[in-house]
């Protein structure tokens, strides 16, 4: 096998935060086990994150704040955005009765439209990952994909009863799987598909497909502690007030060109808003702790599931022939850091 380098810049404190950026088309990577403190990523590989993209006060630049929401508070944009939303539809259905056709009534309201667009949150899920190239990043994905991956790693655990993230190689040689996620379309006609990533191998002297199971590089498995990102320091959460203060900043800039946008109780972002602290934090390595992992559920109150319990389970079912399987964040870091 080719040897495989790794992330060495995440060795460093301070170091430029690695992101997998997903290419149109096929895209393959090895979903990486949690990593950090457990009490924090308590048992999952993934961590969800909601920020609203906003001008920052202090640096006069668009960037993403991570919303107080992930914290089951409310969040002052978010409420902001579905306001916007009913008010946009009411003077909408008004402009219908006014007998307005469709290409006017968008015309009339798009300036609301883009402003209730841009001040909604967006929401992504972080992992850790391994590309091809061998370099451990953080691969962070919508919810379509978010899905897909799950699904596909649930199907290996019931299909092989095996750890689908897992570092170390089995007798055999395998360990684990890499996935494809392919993307199509652009702008908010982006697609993924999720698929198990194959490769081509010779079984009993005929060329077949088979799900990629290269295990990943004696360097990546040992150095893990070193390379992995603690994924719930990608963005530092704000609190309530601090967005409040951070929203009515940017609709005092909403204002000049659109003044329509700004709703009753928010007549103060009409003069100087109060500028928001700023306060940044950097990804870092955390050493990790060796615990099970939970991909049924995003609530953090749902118990993670045991490896070691679903290989027991599995153990003794025959798997499936191997041969018949069918196979804006990049921009965030280079703010943040």
């Amino acid at each position: 096998m080719e040897k495989l380098s790794f992330n060495r810049n995440s060795l460093s404190n301070g170091s430029k935060t690695v992101r997998h950026k997903i290419q149109p088309g096929a895209n393959s990577f090895r979903i990486l086990p949690p990593f950090g403190n457990p009490d924090t990523h308590n048992g999952y590989p993934f961590r969800k994150w909601s920020v609203a993209w906003m001008v920052d006060p202090q640096s006069g630049k668009r960037r993403p704040f991570a919303s107080p929401m992930l914290d089951r508070e409310k969040c002052p944009v978010d409420e902001y955005s579905r306001a916007l939303f009913k008010f946009i539809e009411s003077k909408k259905t008004k402009l219908q009765e006014e007998g307005l056709d469709q290409q006017e009534i968008k015309k009339r309201l798009e300036g609301l439209s883009k402003v209730q667009w841009d001040l909604k949150l967006s929401h992504s899920y972080a992992y850790n990952a391994l590309n091809k190239e061998g370099t451990v990043g953080i691969l962070e994905v919508k919810k379509t994909a978010h899905d897909g991956i799950k699904e596909r790693l649930n199907e290996f655990i019931t299909d092989y009863g095996q750890d689908p993230i897992g570092l170390q190689a089995d007798a055999k040689g395998n360990a684990g799987v890499w996935i494809n996620i392919k993307k199509s379309g652009e702008g908010k006609e982006t697609k993924y598909v999720v698929e198990f990533a194959k490769i081509k191998k010779n079984i009993d002297g005929d060329i077949g497909f088979v799900l990629d199971r290269t295990p990943v590089d004696e360097s990546v498995a040992e150095n893990y502690d070193k390379l992995g990102y603690d994924l719930s320091t990608l963005y530092h959460k704000k609190s309530v007030s601090e967005m409040r203060d951070i929203l009515l900043y940017n609709l005092s800039l909403i204002a000049e060109e659109v003044p329509e946008a700004i709703l009753p109780g928010y007549e103060e972002a009409l003069g100087d808003a109060k500028p928001a602290a700023k306060v940044e934090q950097k990804p870092k390595a955390v050493k990790p702790a060796k615990v099970a992992y939970s991909l049924e559920e995003d609530d953090e109150d749902n118990p993670p599931f045991d490896v070691e319990e679903v290989e027991k389970v599995t153990k003794s079912a025959k798997p499936k022939k191997v041969a018949d399987d069918d196979d804006l964040m990049a921009l965030a870091d280079s703010l943040l850091d």
